[in-house]
């Protein structure tokens, strides 16, 4: 019996040090993640430090919350299956807002159902470049992984305390930080970044802004605790400060979309703290925000942007101002966006009828996979043409973006997720239970305003991890207020040691894959990323040898990177025309086209690298004398990924006119001149056709497609070869 005993007090404090070390695991996640970054001189400044330390914190949360359960598994025998059933039923009856658990799960298990199916496989999986930012399986399943744990772990009042006061934290260390940068004393300031808005530790204003609009109703909830725990003289200006750092951290990020979601959700917790607070407590507070509101204005009147003429408070109320007819000019290219969006959800189109094309059904239901919208959105590109060739990453909608990548259940479960959670916030802070004391309605306001500040930014915003995190935390903390306040004790269990070291095996075993899928999603992109930085080091110091191998070790580590990929091919180009002999150029030139071929087949769906192949293939083929079907097959490849952009129709007709078929480029480039009427590129698809005639010897279309030429430019090099070509049917 003692041993017995024993045995049990063993499991009992193993659990809880478990527990321990989740929660710390998880409040490391919610500071560190905001606030992690790279400097610029990095190919990536924010995105590869964020998502490593984001999914090696929840690869350590999932490791040791399978260990947990497998352990309870083993030791309690009314967990095991059997009275899973009736526990649900009566877990979800008792606090239904719990039902947001069943939904997360339901989503994640479309995601990665859909990552599976998705022709886009390898980048559904692992994201669009390794170890970015992006809506990939891992990085979803990253936040959903911290949210179960909140949900299931959060069990007394003091714990949900140290989660908000974490997000607390870290909004107002990323808010100091970015107003650091605009006086100059932090590293890595504006001007280091090049930028004119406050960018904080995330590189973007709107990510910066999208992170604050829930970081800051969540401080406005913890400072009413710093203001009803102090005496006023020192709790009121206290929680002034702590209130006044974001709120002008927020203000320079001059970013509109963010200041709306973050004015609705203000609004809703100052009118909420109005009816819950007491009287006494309700003055104290209303000194704060004021206070709050005057060291903000102060702060804004002494802080000059760069590039400014005027200080931040005149930039930031003249942008204010301009918000409804601005938003309603920013909102235009947005609404091409999301009607090309809407139409590829509805249509379905695919690239070209291969062995690849996805099932109809398939593509309805799940979508093309997630982080597949760069690919799938040129098939519906209908907008204007540009001579700029960067692609659409986002439909900047939450509903619209879920549409496009995870079909129609997707897009059904990622509206329940984030609006039925507002709904049952709602109806908790309004149904007046008699229970419900003042602390616990002000906590739901809070957690009301912030969840409605993100639905509301996010009809317009882009999701990144940071925000991600912060939402999905704060669904974590309403499922987890349903909990007894209390933490039960652990029942008396009868398990036999081999059933607990069967657990903690099937734990560890489930830990080592965590392991590899950490090392194989964040740790291999730090390390190739750090790689490339060092290559730039060793360019800057002429050791190109040194540089090139970094950067080829940076390939390797992450394939899919663009970035990593150009800079080799770049370092090969400059090589190539340096005056080497032919031997040594076409040794270079099969490198070249080797990386290429690899790369292409890590994602055959990138347009970039095809028509980069294309262009290695084509000078393959000039200085070896060979066939240059391979190299027209690539640009083909281009052209079908990007039906609507002029840029690639043109790349084919060039090709084609350099290998000797000027008939085949002909109907190509009328085609590019059709797509690229109003751009500047124009001119110089109409020039490119006109040699292609008089290849020909259609010398009468030919000058009238030069003498049309002249009229559509004003660029002195592109008028130049115009003319130069004009001389040649007119001599």
């Amino acid at each position: 019996m003692t041993a017995e005993i024993s045995q049990r007090d063993r499991l009992v404090h193993s659990r809880r040090i478990l527990g321990r070390a989740i929660e710390e695991s998880w409040l490391a996640a919610i500071v560190l993640v905001p606030l992690t970054f790279g400097p610029p001189s990095w190919f990536t400044v924010s995105d590869v430090a964020k998502v490593a330390v984001m999914r090696v914190l929840a690869a350590a949360i999932a490791g040791m919350a399978l260990t947990d359960m497998a352990l309870a598994l083993a030791s309690e025998p009314s967990l095991r299956v059997g009275a899973w059933r009736a526990r649900l039923r009566a877990w979800l009856a008792s606090y239904p807002p719990r039902g947001v658990i069943l939904l997360a799960i339901g989503l994640l298990t479309v995601v990665a159902t859909s990552a599976v199916l998705s022709p886009f496989d390898a980048v559904a999986t692992r994201g669009f470049e390794e170890g970015r930012d992006g809506y990939s399986l891992i990085s979803f399943a990253s936040v959903v992984v911290v949210f179960l744990a909140i949900a299931y772990r959060a069990r007394t009042p003091s714990t949900i305390d140290r989660l908000l006061r974490a997000i607390a934290t870290a909004t107002v260390l990323t808010s100091l930080y970015g107003i650091a940068q605009t006086v100059g004393v932090a590293p890595w300031g504006l001007d280091a970044l090049n930028a004119s808005r406050v960018v904080g530790s995330f590189g973007n204003p709107i990510f910066f802004g999208a992170f604050l609009v829930m970081g800051l109703p969540i401080t406005m909830y913890v400072c009413v605790g710093i203001v009803q725990g102090r005496s006023a003289r020192l709790g009121v200006p206290l929680a002034a400060v702590g209130l006044a750092i974001p709120s002008t951290a927020l203000a320079l990020t001059l970013a509109r979309g963010p200041w709306v979601g973050a004015a609705v959700a203000t609004v809703i917790f100052v009118v909420a703290a109005a009816l819950l607070l007491p009287p006494a407590l309700r003055r104290r507070y209303a000194a704060t925000l004021a206070g709050a509101t005057v060291l903000t204005l102060v702060l804004l009147s002494v802080i000059q942007l760069p590039g400014s003429h005027s200080w931040a408070l005149g930039t930031t109320l003249d942008r204010a101002g301009s918000v409804p007819g601005s938003t309603a000019n920013g909102i235009s290219g947005r609404l091409n966006i999301w009607r090309d969006a809407i139409d590829i959800s509805l249509d379905r189109p695919w690239f070209a009828p291969d062995q690849t094309t996805p099932t109809n059904v398939v593509i309805h239901t799940l979508g093309y996979g997630p982080d597949s919208f760069v690919y799938v959105y040129p098939l519906g590109d209908t907008h204007e043409p540009s001579d700029s060739l960067i692609l659409t990453k986002n439909a900047h909608n939450w509903f619209v973006h879920s549409w496009v990548e995870l079909g129609l259940l997707g897009l059904l479960l990622s509206s329940a997720v984030l609006l039925l959670p507002l709904a049952a916030c709602g109806w908790l802070l309004l149904r007046g239970s008699p229970r419900s004391d003042w602390p616990q309605r002000l906590l739901l306001a809070g957690l009301f305003a912030a969840l409605t500040g993100r639905a509301v930014e996010q009809m317009g915003g882009v999701a990144q991890v940071s925000d991600s995190l912060v939402h999905w935390a704060i669904l974590g903390v309403l499922i987890a207020i349903g909990a007894p306040k209390i933490l039960s004790r652990v029942q008396p269990t009868r398990g036999s040691v081999l059933a607990i070291a069967l657990a903690l095996a099937v734990g560890l075993a489930g830990a080592g894959i965590l392991a590899s899928l950490v090392w194989t999603s964040a740790i291999r992109p730090v390390l190739a990323d750090l790689n490339a930085n060092r290559a730039q080091d060793s360019l800057a110091l002429g050791d190109d040898a040194r540089a090139f191998d970094l950067l080829l070790d940076a390939v390797e580590r992450a394939p899919s990177v663009d970035a990593y990929r150009a800079s080799v091919v770049n370092m090969l180009t400059v090589t190539r025309i340096s005056g080497i002999s032919l031997d040594a150029r076409l040794q270079i030139t099969e490198s070249t086209v080797a990386l290429l071929r690899e790369a292409v087949a890590v994602n055959p769906y990138d347009a970039s690298t095809n028509a980069l192949l294309g262009v290695e293939l084509l000078m393959r083929s000039e200085l070896m004398g060979t066939s240059s079907g391979e190299a027209i097959e690539a640009f083909q490849r281009t052209v079908t990924l990007l039906p609507d952009r002029w840029q690639a129709k043109r790349a084919l007709g060039a090709a084609l006119f350099r290998v000797g078929r000027p008939a085949d480029a002909i109907p190509v480039l009328t085609e590019a001149f059709a797509a690229a009427r109003g751009t500047a590129g124009a001119a110089v698809v109409l020039h490119l056709r006109a040699k292609s005639y008089l290849a020909r010897g259609q010398h009468g279309e030919a000058r009238a497609d030069l003498l049309e030429a002249l009229e559509l430019t004003n660029d002195a090099a592109v008028l130049r070869q115009i003319r130069s070509t004009l001389n040649l049917v007119e001599p």
